[in-house]
């Protein structure tokens, strides 16, 4: 899965077959993607899916195959 955050200056995508969020800051002038940061999960979990409160300040986001959510804070947010 991988969506724009509120904001629009951040892209997150979720790799479930690596365990990783991954976050990028979009270049609105050139439209690429510069690597932000990546947060592992639990090995084995493959984080999914996730979405954003209705502030944009935090990003909700749910494990695959164990039953987790967690909770992080939006990139715009920090």
């Amino acid at each position: 899965m991988i969506l724009p955050d509120p904001s629009g200056q951040y892209v997150i995508g979720a790799d479930a077959g690596r365990d990783q969020i991954f976050v990028w800051k979009l270049d609105m002038g050139t439209g690429k993607l510069a690597e932000v940061s990546v947060t592992k999960s639990v090995p084995g979990a493959a984080p999914r899916h996730f979405a954003f409160s209705p502030d944009g300040k935090t990003l909700y986001q749910q494990q695959e195959r164990i039953p987790v959510c967690r909770s992080m804070l939006s990139p715009a947010a920090s």
